[in-house]
């Protein structure tokens, strides 16, 4: 979202609580979480001041300048939300692990298409391929566990099949070539992507199934102890009551046959 002030208040800025009284704490834009950020404009950035002449060259240029500052705003924000590296972080880092004391400039190749560029995507699809396998092996144990626990715990078929499955595509993705398995090309990073997250959908839904979310929380034994008081006195008077029944129908049929006879 972009915000135009009007011209009397511009160039507008917020002042961060960190440096209020500092020029270095001015800015120009903020997050929203969960929609984005949002950036101010300069209006005279834009258009030019009132009361100064300016040709048109200098205008055109001064808002050009002004739109890729703003849009380049939301080329970062849209980075960070797909979780793209930062430019930054990989500075320091690079000063970090270099031995020489002078300082060792990275120069990023701008994507001039869509603000992001292939190996980027290359480097976020790794990590979430990483995230997925760490995250489908560990809901694997904690089932496993799990039914370990409580053997009394009932398994749905639906609930194997879900984990055979998930296994399955585990393994197609950690085989090696000795084993007689089909297994993913290890440089197919799409096929891979796809295979760990049909794995982590599968063990997330085999693990919190409510069949055994409900058997966890709410085990037979306290299913038993809960509704024992309630049903055990209505168990007598309805034995009572057959018993009743059934001397009245042993009496009404033998009543019947000394009639017929």
């Amino acid at each position: 979202m972009a915000a135009l002030p009007d011209t009397k208040h511009a160039p507008l800025y917020i002042r961060t609580a960190d440096h209020k009284e500092s020029k270095a704490g001015l800015a120009t834009a903020f997050e929203l979480p969960g929609w984005g950020i949002a950036a101010i404009l300069n209006p005279i950035a834009l258009n030019g001041k009132p009361s100064v002449a300016s040709s048109d060259e200098e205008i055109a240029t001064t808002k050009e300048r002004e739109l890729q500052r703003v849009m380049g705003l939301f080329v970062s924000e849209f980075r960070t939300l797909l979780g793209a590296p930062s430019f930054t972080h990989r500075q320091r880092k690079e000063d970090a692990t270099s031995g020489d004391t002078s300082r060792q400039i990275l120069l990023f190749l701008p994507s001039h298409t869509d603000g992001i560029a292939d190996w980027e995507l290359d480097v976020i699809m790794r990590d979430r391929f990483t995230k997925l396998m760490q995250t489908s092996i560990e809901t694997l144990q904690s089932t496993v566990e799990l039914v370990e626990a409580l053997p009394e715990l009932s398994v749905l078929e639906r609930v194997q099949t879900r984990v055979e499955t998930a296994v399955t595509r585990l393994e197609a993705i950690l085989c090696n070539s000795n084993r007689e398995q089909e297994c993913v090309d290890a440089s197919d990073r799409r096929s891979l992507l796809v295979m760990a997250r049909q794995a982590s959908e599968l063990t997330d839904a085999a693990y919190y199934d409510h069949t055994m979310i409900r058997q966890l929380y709410f085990p037979q034994e306290q299913m038993l102890g809960v509704y024992a008081p309630l049903l055990a006195p209505l168990i007598l008077p309805f034995l009572l009551g057959l018993i009743r029944e059934l001397k009245r129908f042993k009496a009404k049929r033998a009543a019947k046959k000394d009639k017929l006879q």
